[in-house]
């Protein structure tokens, strides 16, 4: 299976063991879809070499990518810390207010304003778990906590419990930077870290040129975010589940079911859904993931997850290529098994000519659907069914071709002109010459394939449109 007809898009972390002109080419002949910059690790300079990289390794392979930045956001960290301290099961530590250099007796946090709300009983993880601790009583200048599992501490380790809230505005000023340096240079999408309710959504969105149409993923890694996901996926493009921290700021059993509610509620809104965070862990350091990560990856896709994302495993694990030919194999063995859907709800004009457009390909046995896209919209809205008939979408616009990269099943197809078509002869004209040309599935004379577009022709959100085309 060529890596361009897979349905479920790949999204890779770049960084020292991959972020290379050729590695970077090899991955995209490999299946990647989308490259994820961490701007936690990368200054906006730094980024926007990568991004000139990309770009030449897109010409080499002959296929655009989509670009997300994933912005820092506010990570709450634990202050300096002494060498060599070891905390033990059973110690006793103060989080403190006061900003000291920390050892076995107290540390103190960057974001002070947390601590009125830590409750005695909360668990508090510090880095990826690795120390864990007890909130037992609030005491002058901060809270005590016991010690449940022990280890030995870093400076600025990573600072989890569950129901925190810094108050305020999560956009950070290196994140306002980022974003100015980034959003002229490329970038497809932005992920904002530490949502908590659509207002850090309008926060990032205001910032971003408008004429670019850029698009905002919303990362969903605290208990607040799941609870206000609904208000949060209407303000955003599409949400990251972000496992890793959303597993330690809320019970970890509840993760399976929060995965599987998300990716329903993402097909219900059209929205774009992203399965993330310790996929294939294993192969930083393996050659062969561990059965259970398969079955991990396998379980993301049968649920339609629109995409799945490796983070370390790419960015600086041993064995990049071998974990996206991993995840490729896992995808293609599984991507057939996943459940079409019917939506009995549909609201408005471009939500039923969708759903008809499904069905009637379906009916009719077509063998391509070819969608007419301004904003990629009328693309994901077909896409939400999940049905196994490929969608070739043309769109005129570089931008809305990079997004398409984000969709379950959907082939961006890039046409040269401003304007793919200004009436119905151009529209058949067109799409005959796409469904006989297009590099998924090259229809002989006598194949059908259904057309789902607008008109008024190029004005975006205007899906009312389908018609039944025969290849002449």
């Amino acid at each position: 299976m060529p890596e361009y007809k897979k349905k479920v898009k790949i999204v890779a972390t770049l960084g020292p063991a991959s972020d290379s002109q050729e590695m970077i080419t090899q991955l995209i002949k490999e299946g990647v879809n989308i490259f994820r910059l961490n701007m936690s690790h990368l200054k906006s300079d730094d980024a926007l070499k990568i991004i000139k990289r990309i770009e030449k390794a897109e010409k080499k392979a002959g296929r655009t990518v989509g670009i997300l930045a994933d912005l820092s956001g506010p990570k709450i960290r634990i202050g300096k810390v002494k060498e060599d301290t070891t905390l033990n099961a059973g110690d006793e530590i103060k989080i403190s207010k006061k900003s000291a250099t920390g050892d076995k007796e107290a540390i103190s946090i960057n974001f002070s304003s947390i601590l009125k709300g830590l409750k005695p009983g909360t668990t508090i993880f510090l880095g990826d778990g690795d120390i864990i601790l007890k909130a037992k009583r609030k005491v002058r200048g901060g809270v005590m906590a016991e010690v449940l599992a022990g280890g030995k501490m870093r400076s600025s380790m990573g600072f989890l419990a569950q129901d925190i809230s810094l108050g305020g505005s999560m956009i950070t000023k290196k994140d306002k930077e980022d974003i100015n340096a980034l959003s002229n240079a490329g970038v497809t999408a932005f992920a904002v870290s530490f949502v908590q309710s659509k207002k850090e959504i309008k926060q990032v969105r205001r910032r971003l040129p408008e004429e670019k149409a850029l698009m905002v993923i919303a990362k969903i890694e605290t208990p607040k975010a799941v609870k206000n996901v609904e208000e949060i996926m209407d303000e955003a493009d599409g949400i990251m589940i972000a496992r890793g921290d959303l597993g330690l700021s809320m019970p970890m059993e509840k993760i399976p079911q929060i995965q599987k509610e998300l990716i329903e509620l993402g097909r219900d809104k059209a929205k774009i859904v992203i399965t993330a965070t310790q996929m294939l862990e294993s192969m930083k350091e393996n050659p062969l993931p561990t059965r259970a990560e398969v079955t991990d990856v396998a379980t993301a896709v049968l649920e339609g997850t629109d995409a799945v994302m490796f983070s370390a495993e790419t960015a600086t694990g041993k064995y990049p290529l071998r974990t996206i030919e991993m995840a490729k194999a896992i995808i293609k063995s599984t991507e057939g098994q996943v459940y079409e859907r019917e939506f009995t709800k549909e609201d408005n004009i471009a939500d039923a000519i969708s759903a008809s457009v499904t069905n009637v390909a379906k009916e009719v046995e077509a063998k391509l659907i070819i969608v007419l896209t301004e904003s990629g919209r009328t693309a994901r809205l077909i896409a939400r069914h999940r049905q196994d008939i490929p969608i070739v979408a043309m769109s005129p616009h570089e931008a809305t071709t990079r997004k398409l990269n984000f969709i379950w099943g959907v082939y961006p197809h890039k046409e040269a002109r401003s304007s793919i078509v200004h009436n119905f002869k151009e529209l058949t004209k067109e799409t005959q010459k796409v469904a006989k040309s297009n590099r998924i599935l090259k229809l002989k004379k006598g194949d059908i394939f259904v057309i789902g577009a607008g008109v008024p022709f190029e004005e975006p959100g205007t899906t009312n449109l389908l018609l039944v085309e025969k290849v002449k």
